[in-house]
């Protein structure tokens, strides 16, 4: 059985823009939301390589048997919903 894991959180939206002329925003991946979180001052510690660490722990949840997705790619699995 595949565990999942996912965060909701009200005051952070999961999209940004690539950049003013690429036009609509995407989706961040899961790896781009740790290293933001790893490399912000909402972490109490500081972490050198935030990208590199968030590769890391990504890599042991999969070990674990975890498996973390995108809320919107979550939503899609749970309700059958593939477009």
């Amino acid at each position: 059985m595949d565990n999942t894991a996912s965060s909701n959180s009200s005051n952070r939206q999961n999209v940004t823009s690539i950049s003013p002329s690429a036009g609509a925003p995407r989706e961040l991946t899961p790896q781009e939301v740790l290293a933001d979180l790893l490399g912000s001052g909402d972490f109490p510690a500081e972490v050198m390589d935030p990208e590199g660490a968030a590769e890391i722990v990504l890599r042991r949840l999969d070990d674990a048997g975890f498996k973390v997705v995108p809320a919107a790619r979550l939503w899609a699995i749970v309700t059958g919903i593939t477009s």
